[in-house]
Parts: structure tokens; sequence; C-alpha cells
């Protein structure tokens, strides 16, 4: 239970290439270069399935347990100068919930998510064909966005962690984006960090408490990816893409101690395939991130399955 608690307060987002079409998860919107202004939309179904312990044992749910989480998000993206890009992401989540007998259906709006991507390039780095040392540099992107606690958490007036639709906390995240595309292939390496403000507390779960402050602990995120595209005699486009995750998060803080029994890392693996339009402006991608249900590749959090349906739109 102390594992759903945990990944209940958090909003997880599929690892998504940027490519040369832009796009990209709604909390990391990506504009491909030289165009203005990207529309992105996206319906999620997250499943938990299980758990691993604090010794990275994988555990199955209760019988009769099931518990999932539904996440609609309206995102866009905005060039503010040649290399600059703001954008913004805006979440509606669902929960639908049963577990050990209580059952439970509760929505409200997600933590909104507000960012800057800076491009350390100055023209596109697709490539038919590599001719030069130039030609192999990948498009790359250093990113900062803040995400601002407008969703329901654990120190909301809610009777239990099944209303969690945000995370409390004002968090900060500095991300580093590497992709590259040459003729039909893609790979993709990214890496963030995330940290989070300290808070007070004085109410859990509705119920009114000793105050105390807490800061949870910063959390990594690595992902890689590759994928392949198959370009019809129309000139539009499919492509596959396979990727892995790794995520850790570090001990949280109250009132400045380290809490020994938290924190948590995960592995993650994605299948996706995204289908796009001849001039590229439109981009309709499905993806499937999932964790192994094994031994060792979790610590103190659920395995979840992660279904993803998202629409991008850009204006050149």
């Amino acid at each position: 239970m102390i594992a759903f608690i945990a990944v209940m307060v958090e909003i997880v987002r599929p690892l998504s290439a940027a490519s040369c079409c832009g796009g990209g998860a709604s909390a990391s919107l990506v504009l491909p270069k030289f165009a203005t202004f990207l529309f992105d939309t996206s319906i999620e179904h997250e499943k938990y399935n299980g758990y691993w312990n604090s010794k990275g044992e994988y555990k199955k749910d209760p019988p009769g347990s099931d518990l999932r989480q539904l996440r609609l998000s309206i995102g866009s993206a905005y060039r503010v100068h040649d290399n600059i890009q703001t954008f913004v992401s805006i979440p509606y989540v669902v929960n639908i919930n049963q577990y050990t007998g209580l059952k439970s259906t509760t929505y409200g709006a997600g933590d909104i998510t507000l960012g800057f991507n800076f491009e350390l390039f100055n023209d596109i780095r697709c490539v038919y064909r590599i001719l030069s040392l130039e030609d192999i540099w990948p498009a790359t992107y250093l990113g900062v966005k803040a995400i601002v606690p407008t969703g329901i958490s654990p120190y909301d007036n809610v009777p239990n962690s099944f209303d969690i639709t945000g995370l409390g906390f004002y968090t900060f995240n500095f991300s580093l984006l590497l992709d590259k595309t040459i003729k039909s292939f893609n790979i993709s390496l990214a890496g963030n960090y995330s940290i989070s403000a300290q808070r007070p507390v004085n109410m859990e779960y509705g119920r009114y408490i000793e105050p105390y402050y807490i800061q949870p602990g910063g959390k990594l995120n690595l992902t890689a990816s590759t994928g392949y595209t198959f370009s019809f005699d129309s000139m539009d486009s499919i492509t596959g893409t396979l990727g892995y995750g790794y995520t850790k998060e570090y001990y949280l803080k109250i009132n400045g101690i380290e809490n020994q029994n938290s924190g948590f890392l995960k592995h993650n693996l994605l299948v996706g395939i995204a289908f796009a339009t001849a001039d590229q402006n439109n981009v309709i991608k499905f993806n499937n991130a999932f964790n192994l249900p094994f031994t060792g590749w979790g610590v103190n959090k659920p395995a979840t399955i992660i279904t993803t349906l998202e629409y991008s739109h850009v204006f050149r």
C-alpha cells in the first residue's frame, strides 16, 4: 500500500523521441526546427500490476484488486526565439480503483507543467547520409520546467490515496536531450533531474496533524530509444520505436532528516508506433510503456502498464 501511495502522487510520462517532426509526451513538448507552434493532446491509461518491496522482490496485488488511472492532457509549445521554445501542459486525472474491498472513482485537475527548451543547433539535424563529421552531430536540447501543484495531493482534504491527482510540491526539472535521425533510423538519449521545494505540512488525508516540513528526494531519469521509419509512396510514414528507461528517486527528508525507508528505483520498457503525414505537420502516436514483473526490476515501487494515444499538430 505504501508503494501504491508513492506512485499515485506521480504523473508518469512514457519515453518519446523528438525526431525531426517534434512532438513528444505532453510533459516534454518539443517543436521541430523552424516551426512556430505545436498543439498536443493525449490520453493515458495506467494499470497497476503488482509491486516491488524494499528488497526488490516482485509481489502481486491482493486478489480482486484493480488499480488504474486515466490522464487527459492538453499541451502546446511556442517558439519565442530562433533557438528557444516554451511549452505548457494541463492534465486532468481520473482514478478508478478497487483495493481490498474499497472501491473509489474520483477525478480532478492534475499538476500543470511550464517550461523552456533551448536548442543548441541552428539547422535541421536529420540527414539522409553522412558526408562529414558535422552530419553526425545530433539535435541537442537543454530543458528546464516547473511543475505547479495544482492537483490534489495527500496534504489536502481528501480521505485516502485513491483521490490523489498531483504531487503537492513545486518541482523543478533540468534535462538534456540528444536526438539523431540518419535516413530511416533514429536514436534518442535523454537525461533529467528533478528537485522539489520543501513545504510545511499540517494535514494528511484530511486529518490535522502536528506540523512538520517535508521535501521529496531528487529524481533521476535516464532514457534511450531507437526507431525505424517506413515511408509510403505518398510520403506519409510510420515509425516503430523501442525504448528503455531508468528512474531513481533518492530519500525524502522530514524536518531535514532523511527517511531511510523512502526512495525507489524502476526499470521501464517502451514499444511504440507513430504515423506522420507527408508534411510532418500531423503525428499520431501509440505507445505502451511497461515493466517486467521480475525481482530486480524495481524497489519500493508498483509495476505499471501505461498505454498512451497522442496527437500532435504543428503550425509552421
